[in-house]
């Protein structure tokens, strides 16, 4: 699934349809799509749920404040969600 870069700004100059579309590409939509699929992953013998967070979901960029928190979003939810999924099976 592709992903929106926010050019490099101070979070003060972020128009909100920007923030908007990088939050939900890169955070909402990854989750959605995971809520779709689990049922259908978890019939199976063997799965993977693979997220691919960029350098920015661990370590904090300047100017780009709202690409970096959707990333570490993604790291918060994949990893809440292998904690669920232990829970579960």
């Amino acid at each position: 699934m592709p992903g929106i870069w926010q050019k490099l700004m101070p979070s003060r100059k972020i128009k909100k349809i920007l923030l908007t579309e990088v939050i939900e590409t890169n955070l909402t939509a990854l989750i959605q799509l995971t809520r779709i699929c689990l049922p259908t992953l978890k019939t199976r013998e063997e799965s993977a749920i693979i997220n691919i967070i960029s350098k920015s979901g661990v370590i904090a960029q300047e100017g780009q404040s709202v690409y970096s928190a959707s990333k570490y979003g993604v790291q918060g939810f994949t990893e809440v969600l292998k904690e669920d999924l232990k829970i579960a099976t």
